[in-house]
This record gives C-alpha cells, sequence and structure tokens, in this order.
C-alpha cells in the first residue's frame, strides 16, 4: 500500500466508530496518509487496533481525555500505544506526596489509580464540601453563593488547577491541565516543563 508524501495538511481528527467492525473499516484511509491524528474517542482504545493493522505510526497521535484516561486503555492497547500522548489535570506526585496519599487510599478502596477523570470528581465533591462549610448551611441559595465566592489556591487543591474560581457562567477561570504521555505502563507528565516528570518521547512509538 503506497503512500502519499505530497501535499498533506498536518492534522486528521478521527471520531472513532461504536463498534469495532466500523472501527475496522474507520483504519482503510490511515495508508494514503502520513499525519498527526488527534482522537476524542469516547473508547480511546478503538482506534489502536486499525492503526496497528495498517502499520499506520503518525509522529505524534494526541487524546483528548475520554477513552484514552480510562485504566482499560493500558490494559487493553498499552503495548502498541507507546508515546501516545493525553491531557490530565490529575497527576499522582511522588511518593510520600498528598496526590499520592490520596491516590493510595483511592487504590486501597477501589483497586484502581485515580485517573483524570476520578480526580477530578474527587476534586469538585471537595469544592462543594468547602463551599458548604464556609456557607455554614445546607439551603442552596446559601450554597450557590458560597460557590460564587470560592477562590481557592493551588495550594489547596489535588489538582494541577492555578487555582478554583468561577466565572460568570459558572465555569473555573483558573482551570489548567497537564500534557501526560504513555511511557512503559503508565502515564507520566511531558509538559509544563516545570512540572514534568520525564521527558518527551519523539516520534510515537506505538508497538516498536
Amino acid at each position: 500500500m503506497q503512500r502519499k508524501t505530497a501535499q498533506i495538511t498536518p492534522w486528521v481528527h478521527i471520531w472513532a466508530p461504536k463498534c469495532r467492525a466500523t472501527a475496522r473499516n474507520q483504519g482503510r484511509p490511515f495508508g494514503s496518509l502520513r499525519k498527526s491524528l488527534r482522537s476524542a474517542s469516547g473508547s480511546g482504545f478503538i482506534w489502536g487496533i486499525p492503526v496497528k493493522n495498517f502499520d499506520y505510526r503518525p509522529p505524534v497521535i494526541i487524546g483528548d481525555d475520554t477513552g484514552f484516561s480510562d485504566p482499560a486503555f493500558i490494559a487493553n492497547v498499552g503495548n502498541i500505544a507507546q508515546g501516545v500522548l493525553d491531557r490530565s489535570a490529575w497527576e499522582k506526585g511522588k511518593p510520600g506526596s498528598v496526590t499520592a496519599r490520596i491516590n493510595d487510599i483511592f487504590k486501597t478502596k477501589t483497586g484502581y489509580e485515580l485517573d483524570d477523570t476520578s480526580a477530578r470528581n474527587m476534586q469538585a465533591l471537595f469544592v462543594l464540601a468547602d463551599a458548604i462549610n464556609r456557607a455554614g448551611s445546607t439551603k442552596p441559595d446559601a450554597i450557590q453563593q458560597a460557590l460564587r465566592q470560592t477562590d481557592l489556591k493551588p495550594e489547596q487543591l489535588m489538582m494541577g488547577y492555578r487555582g478554583v474560581k468561577f466565572d460568570s457562567t459558572g465555569q473555573n477561570a483558573l482551570a489548567a491541565t497537564y500534557l501526560i504521555q504513555l511511557q512503559g505502563a503508565s502515564y507520566v507528565v511531558v509538559w509544563p516543563e516545570k512540572s514534568a516528570t520525564a521527558k518527551l518521547i519523539y516520534p510515537f512509538r506505538g508497538w516498536q
């Protein structure tokens, strides 16, 4: 199967189908493309099968959380997805750190480590608990007012945010993220540089 090498746009955005059967068909165009791949699939591991079957290894693959942060992703296709990048506001941290201890407690209870989705859910509960404490009431109006006044600092959080402060639309204006990369059997932070725990592997290695 020959691949085109001229007049190629730098990105292709592929939405994975809902079943494995059509996933195989989605792999057909890969052989004629030499691009970076970005996926926002709800089941991140689905793309791994056609990508390997068609021997397609773009220089960079960036996942958009979702299925890529699912523990099942590493278990199912981690061995053919070495070097895949993902975004995450969660970093377990060094042994003995507050985040590592929180992760250890969670793993003892569930058998799984925290990931971006589960950690964000836990952080949201902590933010709500803080607001209820400050409101001194369980009345909805009082809690809503306390949430609007939330102004948490980075050192008060378990996530990699610059803080928690809600804007007029209810979004956290201080939200931030890490860029993480699958290296071996786990993700490591490769950006921003000040938070990196490993160096970026480039290009995408996949199964090699």
